[in-house]
């Protein structure tokens, strides 16, 4: 069994301005479709993780621009609530 250490132990939580600075200053020069696709990719990929890394990584995402955070944890919650909903067949 592989053991993963702590997000305690491994320094990546606490995400400095600086590193923030960059993937900010890369988002605010998408296009509002390339920024869409990067809602819904990352929803995608978040699917089946945990709920503490999901709003770690949304923090994340606000720091490096408040509208990253907010697509991002939109997108997360609406594919939650698409699994969530029950597939009625007519």
């Amino acid at each position: 069994m592989v053991r993963v250490p702590s997000l305690h132990t491994t320094g990546i939580q606490n995400l400095t301005d600086a590193e923030a600075s960059q993937p900010g200053a890369l988002f605010r020069l998408m296009s509002p479709e390339q920024k869409q696709a990067l809602f819904d990719n990352t929803a995608r990929a978040m699917a089946g993780v945990s709920e503490p890394i999901r709003r770690l990584h949304i923090e994340h995402c606000t720091k490096a621009d408040p509208v990253y955070g907010q697509g991002v944890a939109a997108a997360i919650e609406s594919a939650r609530s698409a699994t969530a909903t029950p597939n009625r067949a007519l």
